[in-house]
């Protein structure tokens, strides 16, 4: 099935190169499409929207694909998939998810196998491009025909790793299950007798791979894990991580983003949000726990956004779903220290943002905020999962001084700008982009 684009404008651009957009150089940037397969609310995007915006402040002629809503106002150089071929998808997905329930152990595990999906090599918006670059996708945004076209694909592609569904047989994150490394003959999700799903899509990307395909991705905890998978031993694997809009994450006074949300001085104000704060790999019992022993009259004030019916204590405020950046950008200054109990991370992009707000983060290590924080200078660590240790390094930390608070933000705000500002990642990308261009270039 085709798809046409909505955006004339971001379609144009393709078309056209560079007819609005010039380089400080004499040399043509790249032509780069983005394809995300989700809005750019959600966490995948919002990193995918930095990146974008970034290479657009170079004078590169980029273009972000991706799922509405875009909202009132949105991003520049967006285009949409459209809605006729997302209708058709939907529907298909909606008969085939009977089978695949019963095909799973756990019906709400995110697994997602290659049966129905979008087309994206199809549209004109991408055939003018020199590039693709994936920055998220599951089988939804990915169907059969593009993984077929993958193989011989006439441009480089790359995929950005910010989960594992590019390199496993169907699951996002594989938590202790290595099958990855072999072939998933044997997922333990699914039920038995439907084994097959796994290995056969596993097969399925691992020879769609064979083409001019390169991953970038946003740790170097899922680094390790792709470069063991069996499917991207062929493969180029990178490590580039994820942007932070800047701009909109910024210091703000305390006392000013305490205001703004009604708080008064006196506690410890403890920060803690992910998109659902009930999964487990998030670190929910972890949270649980720490709530338990944080209650009331402990001197610690929690601040809390995110999804799921989580039990917070009395001594909490609780946002819910928060996809205002103004809106997160005061919880995270608001708070003198922000939480990230999560055991499973392809990155933490939530650590970033509150380090980018003059918030420092107390994380777990084995996890990539290991690879961000600097222990002691622009944050704290604990022993990976350890529920103990996290609690009586916050029962160190509410014996502090506020100025102690401070200063170890304005380092973690500094880390920000200096590794996750959208100019850096851009730049570490369009160097990318060139490389795989000439490499393109000389094997064509």
């Amino acid at each position: 099935m085709r798809f046409r684009s909505k955006n004339k404008e971001a379609e144009s651009a393709l078309q056209s190169p560079y007819s609005d957009v010039q380089a400080t150089s004499q040399v043509q940037l790249p032509r780069v499409v983005h394809l995300l397969g989700g809005p750019v609310q959600a966490g995948a995007g919002r990193g995918a929207l930095a990146l974008h915006e970034g290479l657009l402040d170079l004078g590169m002629n980029s273009v972000l694909l991706c799922k509405p809503p875009l909202g009132a106002h949105p991003p520049a150089r967006t285009a949409n998939y459209g809605i006729f071929g997302r209708a058709l998808v939907a529907a298909a997905w909606r008969l085939g998810r009977r089978t695949l329930s019963q095909q799973l152990r756990d019906k709400d595990v995110p697994y997602l196998p290659i049966s129905v999906g979008l087309a994206p090599h199809r549209m004109p918006i991408v055939r003018g491009a020199q590039i693709l670059h994936v920055q998220w996708a599951h089988a939804h945004s990915l169907g059969p025909s593009f993984w077929r076209w993958l193989e011989t694909s006439p441009i480089p592609v790359i995929f950005t790793l910010r989960d594992a569904w590019p390199f496993t047989g169907g699951c996002h994150f594989p938590n202790k299950c290595v099958g990855y490394k072999s072939g998933c003959a044997e997922c333990p999700l699914l039920q038995p007798g439907a084994e097959t799903i796994a290995s056969r899509d596993f097969a399925t990307k691992r020879q769609a791979y064979s083409g001019p395909v390169t991953f970038v991705a946003i740790s170097e905890q899922i680094a390790r894990q792709a470069r063991a998978s069996a499917a991207l031993e062929r493969s180029k694997v990178v490590t580039i991580p994820n942007a932070i809009q800047l701009q909109r994450f910024k210091q703000i006074e305390k006392d000013a983003a305490r205001a703004s949300l009604g708080l008064i001085e006196g506690p410890i104000y403890i920060a803690a949000g992910a998109v659902n704060l009930t999964d487990p790999r998030k670190g929910a019992e972890i949270l649980n726990r720490l709530f338990a022993r944080f209650g009331p009259n402990s001197g610690v004030y929690w601040l809390l956004f995110g999804g799921g019916k989580v039990k917070a204590p009395s001594n909490a405020t609780t946002f819910g779903l928060v996809n205002s950046d103004e809106r997160l950008n005061q919880i995270y200054s608001a708070a003198d220290l922000f939480l990230m109990p999560s055991i499973e991370e392809s990155f933490g992009k939530t650590t970033v943002e509150a380090m980018a707000s003059g918030t420092p983060t107390l994380a777990f290590r084995e996890t990539p905020a290991e690879e961000i924080i600097t222990d002691g200078i622009d944050g704290w660590l604990a022993p990976h999962g350890d529920a103990e240790a996290m609690g009586e390094q916050i029962l160190t930390l509410t014996g502090v001084q506020r100025e102690t608070f401070r200063s170890v933000g304005l380092r973690a705000r500094a880390t920000a700008e200096t590794r996750y500002s959208p100019a850096a990642v851009a730049r570490a990308h369009l160097s990318l982009y060139q490389s795989l261009l000439a490499s393109h270039g000389e094997n064509t």
